[in-house]
């Protein structure tokens, strides 16, 4: 099963950018 490299990176994007601003 391979997870959705879309949504992982989402979910990266989303923490980081949750960080950041």
């Amino acid at each position: 099963t391979t997870p959705p490299s879309g949504g992982v990176v989402a979910a990266q994007r989303r923490f980081a950018g949750t960080l950041l601003f």
